[in-house]
């Protein structure tokens, strides 16, 4: 009877009065929290009601009130947006309710009690209330980006061994850094200008003998990046360089560096009598060595010693085929035409009947037999099949 009493007193004054003056009553709280201080647009947001006190709570009824222009409601662990019930021992010092709001339009939204009335359980008298509230800030995705900061500048960089060139200025972008041979490797430092954003490529870098080149990027808080470039030259004793195409190159001389694709084999190939290591595949008889780019890229050549010359080496993996494509000096086919293509990133010539065709004539030689045929390659499926005049694309 007590519990029921309590209640419809509870209920009834609220109703009816709405509050009872009572000098010595005690006090409830009543406090609000958001699980988020800033939110977007089409969100969800949680707001915490905690009803308390030093005093027991007997019952309590409450309604949260709410700006409808900025929020919908969507739920709550109450009855609505009014929470009524009532304690089951003398024991219960805070209760607290959750409510679920979505926004739906821009700019600050409060969630507060419109109306409350807690009841002391010893006593059964009215206490005083104090009502909280919680304002919270709304904005649209454009809105809160437009906030980030685009602030994506390195306020220090460093190394610990050699010296940059030029000295480190946060607008320059580039830089190289001459170490002494056998050097194996190299410790990058660097602060970022603005603690909101966020920095890679920092640490220690193994280095190989020649051109070796570090990335430090810094990305802003608005996603935008700055790619910082340290070229670290490890100095080799007497490099043997080679030029192509205008551009130079350097000999790897350490076979560690050196993939084998598969069929090939180490052998050693000589350079002003001295010997360094190369690829040699029986079946192609192709002779391969690894030579280093001006950025620290290495790549395998075609290595012909009677001519002195060199041949970017790419092989092409079409299912359980692998052909090493090679320009087609033969007689075209009748109806084809010759257009260029990108084939695994790489610009190659190919022969088709119409330009918009999926299907392209390409030459190489299979690795397995050493071979050389037109094949009919299938862009869309990334298929091969050997070309035959009774074959006919439509």
């Amino acid at each position: 009877m007590r519990k029921i009493k309590l209640l419809i007193i509870g209920i009834t004054t609220f109703c009816i009065f709405g509050f009872i003056t009572n000098v010595s009553a005690a006090t409830a709280n009543i406090s609000i929290t958001s699980s988020k201080s800033t939110v977007i647009v089409g969100n969800n947001v949680t707001f915490s009601v905690t009803i308390s006190s030093s005093a027991a709570l007997g019952s309590w009824d409450i309604v949260v009130g709410y700006d409808t222009s900025k929020l919908t409601f969507i739920s709550s662990t109450a009855s609505g947006l009014r929470a009524v019930d009532y304690a089951s021992a003398a024991n219960k010092k805070s209760v607290t309710y959750t409510y679920t709001f979505r926004a739906k339009a821009s700019g600050n939204a409060t969630v507060s009690i419109s109306n409350a009335s807690v009841v002391d359980f010893d006593t059964e008298s009215y206490m005083t209330v104090n009502k909280g509230s919680r304002s919270i800030k709304i904005m649209t995705q454009a809105e809160l980006e437009a906030t980030y900061s685009k602030n994506n500048y390195l306020s220090s960089l460093t190394v610990d061994k050699g010296s940059l060139n030029p000295v480190f200025n946060k607008q320059t972008l580039d830089y190289t850094v001459e170490l002494e041979p056998e050097t194996k490797n190299i410790t990058i430092n660097g602060t970022k200008e603005d603690s909101k954003s966020s920095i890679s490529g920092l640490g220690e870098k193994e280095l190989v003998e020649g051109s070796n080149r570090i990335e430090i990027k810094v990305t802003a808080e608005n996603g935008n990046v700055r790619t910082y470039s340290i070229n670290v030259v490890v100095k080799e004793y007497e490099p043997i360089n080679i030029k192509i195409d205008n551009k130079d190159f350097t000999v790897v001389r350490k076979s560690e560096l050196i993939e084998a694709p598969s069929g090939f084999d180490f052998i050693t190939v000589k350079y002003d009598k001295e010997d360094v290591p190369a690829l040699y595949n029986e079946i192609t008889k192709f002779t391969l060595v690894a030579l280093k780019d001006s950025e620290g890229n290495i790549n395998l050549y075609v290595y012909d010693k009677t001519n002195n010359s060199y041949k970017l080496y790419n092989e092409y993996s079409f299912n359980k085929t692998v052909l090493y494509l090679e320009d087609y000096k033969g007689e075209i086919p009748k109806k084809y035409k010759k257009y260029s293509i990108n084939l695994f990133d790489t610009k190659i010539n190919v022969y088709k009947t119409k330009e918009t065709s999926r299907f392209a004539l390409i030459y190489g030689m299979n690795t397995e037999t050493g071979e050389k045929s037109l094949y009919i390659y299938d862009d869309k499926e990334n298929t091969i099949q050997r070309y035959n005049n009774e074959l006919e694309l439509i």
